[in-house]
């Protein structure tokens, strides 16, 4: 006999059968009785009935797994075939003579778990019997030859059972994307997402199967083509269009009122500006015909009027030398921008002119996204980077940093570029880097003040209530808030609290006792000390003096030698207090080297301190460190704009 497990290969052949195969038990009479029982079969059945005499050949397929048991098994030659789905068995029943193989005695051991599926295939056909003699001779050959012969029939027959399951399985259909521009399907066919198996009519609203023939089919019925009259263009009625008359008045118009709105307020309001003026100006024969409205007047700013400034720029600026005003900032959606404004000589005006050049999205808020974007403006209008003379900046480091800052990157284009720093900025963070001399809980009271009264309404009528008692009616000032970004804008919120320190303080101290509030507690105690309050009496003339500088800058009609004069008089002035006797140039002075034994802290500092000690409110340690912190605040100032604004000119 020869026996072929095709799932990997296991082979017993004659001159193996009397090998012990893996993991096959010895079957003995009470094995033979159990699978006799289990398969119906009569316990006293001869061997030989288990020969399958009627076919030639014998190919058994396996169609599922057996986790235990199921096994088919050959007593005579001691084998088990355990049960694989997939795996196919083979052997021979009959000689080459034709009589029966008594080794291929066989029976199916009972299935303990799971379930058996298997197919046999039996062959006892006259030209398979004829094959098979032409087969036999080969079979009397050398056992090479009998492998090769056995292992090529196993094929043949697991590929007709292959051939078979193949034939039984169903074609599935699926919507083809082809379809959707057939004409005649197109336009009523819809796909329906995640389910290729089944097709839409847009006009029926109803399921399809996905067959061309059917879909057809149901493009013929009545129901379709009822449905489908009320989407044809020959039953929907035209649109009937009032016919516009436009003038030349009426485009000045609409361009004047665009330009109104660029100026002015935002491109929503000429909804309402537009309906307005033609309800107001009816006697005008150009007003009733306005048709304005976001979307044109958008399109009249994109298309029209930036074209035509654009082109009068380009033709004013020519080939002249040019300066850039340039900040880096956010916006509310957190997309980092670049505004640029140019500084020129007009031809046509014969001034100088100062107007707004763009604005440019940035990637990233380094050196190098900055001056690309620089140079795409630039390029943008034509004009050539090697014509810029200066560059007007904050005094961040990214702007004016002396390795990579956006300064020394545009030097590398243009070798004589003069930076001109901001004086506002330069004079807000020479105050900001001054006041870390002074204590933390300066900007802690200013701050909580604010805070204590911003978010109630009640503390506010409260407040209101005890102020108007104890000032005859009137009403007291708001309490700011200062800005974490700018630091001057202290000067403000410390003058206010000044002027209402003693209501303030009698306010803490009703709600500390009444509430119960321990901010209020706090805040009580921060205004009984005389200290805070003379740290912000001696802040209050700097703060004033810087302020009034810096918005002397941001005026448009200002006087340019009149700007130098108040920006000298600042950095003379504070200097003075500290080097009084000092002869030589204020602005470059080295005020810690030659600073006076006494500085003098102000006419109300010093009147204040007098008083304190007179009624024994501040002790002498006390006065020593209020001294120092003062004087070194004032070294500060005086460095940082010395460093920031003197030495630079």
């Amino acid at each position: 006999m020869n026996c072929w497990w095709k799932s990997g290969i296991l082979s017993v052949t004659e001159e193996e059968k009397d090998e012990p195969a893996d993991d096959i038990e010895e079957m003995d009479q009470e094995l033979w009785r159990q699978i006799c029982e289990n398969n119906n079969t009569p316990t006293d059945v001869k061997p030989e009935d288990f020969i399958d005499i009627d076919s030639a050949v014998t190919v058994e397929k396996e169609m599922s797994d057996v986790s235990q048991g199921g096994a088919t098994v050959f007593p005579q030659i001691n084998v088990a075939l355990r049960p694989e789905k997939g795996a196919a068995a083979f052997w021979y029943n009959l000689h080459p003579s034709g009589e029966g193989d008594m080794d291929t005695r066989h029976a199916a051991c009972p299935v303990l778990t799971g379930s058996k599926w298997e197919a046999d295939e039996k062959e006892n056909s006259l030209k398979l019997q004829n094959k098979y003699e032409r087969i036999a001779m080969l079979l009397e050959a050398d056992y090479v030859k009998r492998l090769l012969v056995s292992v090529l029939l196993c094929e043949c027959f697991i590929d007709r059972f292959n051939m078979s399951e193949k034939k039984d399985k169903s074609y599935t259909r699926k919507f083809r994307k082809e379809w959707l521009s057939d004409e005649r399907v197109k336009d009523w066919l819809l796909e329906v997402p995640g389910d290729p198996s089944i097709a839409r009519c847009k006009y029926c609203q109803c399921s399809l199967n996905v067959r061309l023939s059917d879909l057809l089919d149901h493009g013929r019925t009545k129901k379709h083509l009822k449905a489908s009259e009320q989407f044809s263009t020959s039953h929907q009625s035209k649109l009937q269009f009032i016919p516009v008359k436009h003038t030349y008045e009426c485009a000045a118009a609409e361009a004047a009122l665009s330009l109104f709105v660029i100026n002015h307020c935002s491109v929503r309001s000429v909804d309402h500006l537009s309906d307005l003026t033609k309800r107001f100006f009816k006697g005008a024969d150009h007003a009733s015909l306005l048709r304005l409205h976001r979307t044109k007047c958008s399109g009249l700013i994109r298309n029209i009027l930036f074209q035509h400034f654009k082109s009068e720029l380009q033709s004013d600026i020519d080939s002249g030398h040019f300066s850039l005003l340039i900040d880096e900032s956010t916006d509310i959606s957190v997309i980092k921008l670049l505004a640029v404004c140019i500084v020129y000589y007009s031809k046509q005006q014969h001034t100088i002119v100062s107007t707004f050049l763009g604005i440019v999205e940035l990637e990233q808020g380094n050196a190098d996204c900055i001056v690309s974007a620089i140079k795409s403006l630039l390029s943008d209008y034509g004009l050539d980077i090697k014509h810029m003379r200066g560059v007007g900046t904050d005094n961040a480091s990214v702007m004016v940093g002396i390795n990579n800052g956006v300064c020394q990157k545009l030097k590398q284009e243009v070798s004589n570029l003069v930076l001109i720093p901001c004086v506002c900025h330069s004079v807000q963070l020479a105050v900001s880097f001054a006041a870390e001399m002074l204590p933390r809980n300066i900007e802690f009271l200013i701050s909580e003040t604010y805070s204590w009264f911003s978010k109630s309404s009640s503390r506010q009528i409260t407040y209101r209530l005890l102020f108007q008692a104890i000032n005859d009616g009137a009403e007291p000032l708001k309490i700011v808030q200062q800005s974490n970004t700018r630091w001057l804008s202290i000067e403000v919120a410390v003058n206010r609290i000044l002027n209402q320190w003693l209501e303030l303080q009698i306010h803490f101290e009703t709600s500390r006792l009444q509430n119960k509030c321990y901010a209020a507690e706090l805040l009580y105690g921060m205004y009984c000390d005389v200290i805070n309050k003379l740290y912000l009496v001696f802040l209050i003339p700097y703060l004033e003096e810087c302020q009034k500088v810096k918005k002397s800058f941001q005026s448009s009609t200002a006087d340019p030698s009149k700007l130098l004069k108040d920006l000298i008089l600042l950095i003379v002035g504070i200097t003075r207090r500290i080097v009084p006797g000092y002869r030589e140039d204020l602005l470059t002075v080295e005020v810690r080297k030659y600073k006076s034994p006494n500085i003098y802290l102000g006419h109300e500092v010093e009147i204040l301190l007098t008083d304190l000690k007179k009624d024994t409110k501040i002790s002498p340690d006390n006065e020593k460190v209020f001294r120092n912190r003062c004087e070194n605040f004032l070294f500060c100032l005086a460095d940082e704009l010395q460093r920031r604004l003197a030495r630079d000119g």
